[in-house]
């Protein structure tokens, strides 16, 4: 019987409850004495006993819930396995097991799981009703076992999350259970799901749809877990719940090792409660024994009841979240995708121009629109509905901000909700037809939308403040009986034209203000907007954005919360000529009765005009723009453009020119995490047009020279989202792909291999369970006398990994095994391993790493030595950090002058004037840098342990090995103590190739000074950069930046160059940065610093600390 809702939610905010542990990780322990292992789910109908005997052990460790073996139990995941036929039996088999081991234990509880659909938002042909109807199946079968819980875990798409909370909610309300529904998140080290939106953000919107409890699980251990939760605790009013792995795993012969003590994965998980984290659990690799042990420090440290909190208000888009609380006033709407209201926009949609709808979206992006208000009402309105389907896609992905919704069909912001993939705005309802108002709350509460709400009544609207401020309260008491509070209302005074001429408009500027101040004063927690273009309707084109600004400047002075507003006619007071202001303010505020007649005598020229802006730029060559245009996934003019470049020269010379370097910019800017997963594929499919184009006007032959390559993920994967964007890269530059697709067995790759004559093999796996076919595939490639490279990746692989696979039975596989950590690692791998040279050179080295891998496998233990006295500081994890630096932020603060322009000047004599050009120019570059990809700031990170010799070397003992290190022994006194250990925090830092390119570039066409000042620029950020690495340390070790200094290898304290190697290894530098190291240990690229954190002396040691390292 299940417990009472209310009782659940209480103890929820009390002591919370204790989630069991990992179901898989169990399961695989007994891999080969349980059939139909490819499918756990299949599991609950062929070995119900071994599932029930998993959940028995979870509760006589003290779990308060065990959770059903569903995780891969909807429709499309069983489909994969032939058993979508059998979902529902499958996942009411599962709940009732669960049920009948929880009664044994008085009070246990049980939760239904429901992991991802293995479908995606972003591909084309996925809708939101597919995602539904998945959930509502798997839903309702768990409901009808008993859940007392439904848990969608795991969740990385923002419309599949959303779709799954509504189908949960659905299915309640059909069955009659009034469950308790779970929502947990797994992201990226930095925060970030699959998509890549912010944990904040997803976070947000689930907490607005009402979402009983909010958490994290899966991808990380406690240590990474514990950074994200603090985000979570600030911005999330439902109770939390945090389930992490057992640390990180490694991959020994196919199989997850987690080397966590359970000990100490409880003591790490049981440290989020100082959080909030009140419920826990664990997920890959826990087991019995740990939350036996999360049990007792739970129980050990017990917490007082804690009230409900207030919901944050915030918008979402795709990525980011905007807290309404910290985001400057008045917040910008940009009004310009307008059916009715713009006629470029109207055009462009009726043609089915995108390319011309985003770029209106952008550029009301680029000059401070934070919302788009995006109308699509027209008299057909199963016309609206295909146009809400066809729009909201591209505009939520290539202007990734907040919407609002424009329109008064209740179909047409059904639909729109559904489209959606954060948080956004129904603009609007009214209390003229009561029954629609109603069922518009009842659809924003339903969807977790903000409201905006008009006081407009039958007899329309009305003249006095007064009366629209008991409309709008009797609107706020509409509102709280479809369960939404003031805080999700948007309340709009509704301002008129002045330009009728009527008298009794005269007062609508002064009423709609009036209106305004009631509003702040009077319904407080409501939040207001103004349609500020209303005001100029039917004025002259020149003084519009006059009027339009006062007024948003008087609007603005009384606490307007959202302008509706063009951000192209944004002027600042000073822009505008003091005579027209007071004009403006004479008609606003009807100071003068003859202001009107002044206005309509006015016939200065407009002062903005609109336009979409040529999306090459005029001092850009054609190849140029089109390279930039992939890069900025811009399809406005791209293919006349590409016709136009065909013409002038060779399509071949257009792929080495063009798509090539484009596709490798784009690659560059998603391994510096600056562009998400959607956005590569969109300019991956913008480079698919092109080629496609090419090919049907100017026929020529693929330029697939550079070697064949067969993909494959392996056998008993079904994963292969990687797999296909490997694909993408590698045949559109210039490799002949033959693809296998996934659940491929060895035997066929192997053939395929033989067949096609391949140059290299591709392997993906994204479990680890199945990442041991790769060995299979390498043995029989060995076997066979096949010795082509072999690239290996996804989510199960690691470099170490890679190394494991080339040794077979005491011998190197010839060909080698290399890891690609990504798409656009494996492409650079891949080519390579396509030149002859630099492909033996690759194999030789491989070769000596696995039997360097192989000597220190059974390392000495390091021998102990006495520690000087140092201060200590909090232990820091000290596995490698990797992080990327906001450029837009760096240059914000950077200060050309001071920084740079005093140095170029130093000791030469200029002509008068020239200076002032010189800090022109820098300044320009400053900010062309602030908005290109020239520059893409990264950081390793890394704390390591070290020992003293007998002759007062000093060495680094990590990982199995001693590193000695050139420090000089009296640094010995000046390491950093960290949990009672000399530690020495190390880091590289790189501003990308791109930067050192360009300057390059500009040297040997001639331009030195642009060349000159640009290596000046980025010589200074690289230091910053160095900068905001160190003090990222030191906060995280809890010490001040004062009394600690940053030493590069090659300075008198530090002598050796050579040492470069070892700090590039230990943080994995190449791998991670794209750095590396010339023959003389220098940096490549140039822009770039390492170096290692000593404590300053405090009598001079006669070195000098670095401040730049490159």
């Amino acid at each position: 019987m299940r417990r009472p809702r209310t009782e659940l939610l209480a103890t929820l905010r009390a002591e919370g409850l204790l989630f069991d542990g990992a179901m898989g990780t169990l399961l695989d322990a007994r891999r080969g004495q349980l059939p139909a292992f490819d499918c756990p789910e299949r599991l609950v109908l062929e070995a119900p006993e071994a599932i029930r005997k998993i959940h028995s052990d979870y509760l006589a460790a003290g779990a308060d819930v065990v959770t059903t073996c569903t995780f891969g139990g909807t429709a499309h995941k069983l489909g994969l396995h032939g058993l979508e036929p059998q979902a529902r039996a499958v996942n009411l088999a599962a709940a009732k097991l669960a049920g009948e081991a929880a009664a044994a234990f008085p009070g246990a509880l049980v939760a239904g799981s429901m992991g991802p659909t293995g479908l995606l938002s972003i591909e084309r042909r996925t809708d939101f009703q597919d995602f539904y109807r998945n959930f509502h199946v798997q839903a309702e079968a768990l409901l009808a076992g008993g859940v007392d819980l439904l848990l969608l875990e795991t969740c990385n798409d923002m419309m599949e999350t959303r779709a799954g909370i509504l189908a949960c909610r659905d299915a309640m309300v059909q069955t009659g259970c009034d469950a308790l529904l779970v929502v947990s998140f797994s992201t990226d080290a930095l925060g970030n799901l699959l998509l890549g939106t912010q944990l904040a953000a997803a976070a947000l919107v689930a907490d607005h749809l009402g979402v009983d409890v909010i958490g994290l699980n899966c991808s990380m251990g406690p240590d990474e877990m514990y950074r994200l939760a603090g985000e979570l605790r600030r911005l999330v009013a439902a109770p939390l719940l945090a389930m992490p792995n057992r640390g990180l795993p490694r991959n020994v012969g196919g199989r997850p090792v987690f080397d966590l003590p359970a000990a100490d994965f409880a003591r790490k998980t049981a440290a989020f409660r100082g959080l909030g984290f009140r419920s826990l659990g664990g997920c890959c690799g826990t087991d019995p024994d740990c939350i036996r042990a999360l049990r007792a420090e739970m129980a050990a440290t017990p917490l007082a009841p804690e009230a409900p909190r207030e919901r944050v208000p915030a918008l979402t888009g795709l990525f980011e979240a905007m807290v309404l609380a910290t985001t400057p006033r008045p917040i910008l709407v940009g009004e310009r995708l307008n059916y009715h209201g713009s006629r470029k926009f109207r055009n462009a949609v009726d043609a089915n121009d995108m390319e011309t709808v985003v770029q209106l979206a952008r550029m009301q992006v680029e000059r401070g629109a934070r919302v788009l208000d995006l109308n699509l009402a027209t008299r057909d309105v199963q016309r609206q509905m295909e146009l809400v389907r066809q729009v909201i896609p591209h505009v939520s992905l290539n202007a990734p901000r907040p919407l609002m919704v424009d329109s008064t069909d209740l179909d047409a912001m059904r639909e729109a909700c559904r489209r959606l993939q954060g948080r956004g705005v129904l603009n609007s309802c009214n209390l003229e037809d009561i029954d629609k108002c109603r069922e518009i709350l009842a659809l924003a509460r339903r969807h977790g939308m903000m409201v905006v709400c008009l006081p407009l009544a039958g007899e329309g609207l009305p003249r006095q403040p007064e009366e629209r401020l008991r409309n709008a309260r009797r609107l706020c008491e509409l509102a709280a009986a479809a369960g939404l509070d003031r805080q999700e209302l948007i309340l709009d005074p509704l301002i008129l034209t002045l330009g009728t001429g009527q008298p009794e408009d005269r007062d609508n500027g002064r009423q709609a203000l009036e209106t305004l101040r009631l509003f702040k004063a009077e319904l407080p927690g409501c939040f207001t907007v103004m349609g500020v273009s209303n005001v100029s309707y039917g004025l002259p084109a020149a003084f519009r954005p006059v009027l339009n600004n006062v007024l948003l400047h008087h609007a603005g002075a009384l606490g307007l919360d959202f302008a509706i507003f063009n951000p192209m006619e944004l002027l600042h007071r000073t822009e505008i000529p003091a005579d027209r202001w007071d004009l403006a303010e004479d008609l606003l505020l009807n100071r003068r009765p003859d202001a009107l007649h002044r206005v309509l005598e006015i016939g200065h020229e407009p002062l903005l005009t609109e336009s979409v802006p040529d999306a090459g730029g005029d001092a850009l060559t054609l190849p140029e723009q089109l390279r930039r245009q992939i890069v900025r996934r811009d399809r406005h003019d791209f293919l006349p453009r590409l016709e136009e470049a065909a013409r002038q020269s060779a399509p071949q010379r257009l792929i080495e020119t063009v798509f090539l370097p484009a596709m490798a910019e784009v690659g560059r800017l998603m391994e510096s995490r600056g562009l998400p997963l959607p956005y590569v594929l969109e300019s991956a499919a913008i480079t698919q047009e092109g080629l496609q184009h090419l090919k049907r006007h100017f026929p020529f032959q693929n330029a697939a020279g550079r070697g064949r390559v067969v993909l494959a993920t392996v056998k008993g994967d079904v994963h292969d989202i990687g797999k296909n964007l490997v694909r993408m890269l590698l045949a559109h530059n210039g490799f002949d792909v033959t693809d296998l697709g996934a659940d491929v067995a060895a035997e066929r790759i192997l053939a395929a291999v033989r067949e096609g004559a391949a140059d290299m093999v591709g392997l993906s796996a994204l479990l680890v369970s199945t990442s041991r076919e790769m060995r299979r595939v390498v043995e029989l490639l060995h076997r066979d006398g096949l010795e082509v490279p072999v690239l290996v990746g996804g989510a199960a692989v690691s470099d170490a990994y890679a190394r494991e696979l080339g040794r077979l039975d005491g011998e190197t596989y010839p060909g080698g095994v290399f890891y690609g950590r990504d798409a656009f690692h494996g492409l650079r791998l891949a080519e390579e391993l396509a030149d002859p040279a630099r492909r033996r050179d690759r194999q030789r080295r491989f070769a000596e790493e696995c039997r360097s891998a192989a000597a220190i496998e059974a390392p000495a233990a390091p021998t102990p030595v006495e520690a000087a006295p140092v201060p200590a500081a909090p232990l820091l994890d000290p596995a490698v950090r990797v992080f990327c630096v906001d450029v837009a932020r760096m240059i914000r603060d950077f200060n050309f002058e001071k920084q740079c322009g005093r140095k170029l000047m130093a000791g030469a004599r200029m002509e008068k004037g020239f200076y002032e050009s010189l800090l022109r120019t820098g300044e320009k570059l400053l900010r062309e840098l602030g908005h290109s990809s020239l520059v893409a700031p990264m950081a390793a990170l890394g704390l390591f342990e070290l020992t003293q010799t007998a002759d007062g070397g000093l060495t680094i003992v990590h990982g199995g090995r001693r590193l000695p290190l050139s420090l000089a022994p009296a640094c010995w006194a000046r390491l950093i103590r960290c949990g009672g250990k000399p530690m020495l925090p190390l880091l590289v830092v790189t501003l990308g190739g791109t930067v050192s390119e360009t300057v390059r570039q500009h040297f040997d066409g001639g331009d030195y000074l642009q060349g000159y000042i640009l290596s000046t620029i980025a010589a200074e950020l690289a230091d910053e950069l160095a900068e905001v690495a160190t003090v990222t340390t030191l906060a995280e070790l809890g010490l001040p930046r004062a009394g600690v200094v940053r030493y590069s290898p090659g300075y008198p304290v530090w002598p050796a160059l050579q040492d470069q190697r070892i700090l590039f290894d230990l943080l994995g530098a190449e791998a991670h940065l794209g750095v590396t190291l010339s023959e003389a240990f220098q940096m490549i690229p140039e822009y770039s610093v390492s170096a290692g954190l000593l404590r300053r002396d405090r009598e001079s040691d006669g070195t000098s600390p670095v401040t730049t390292g490159h």
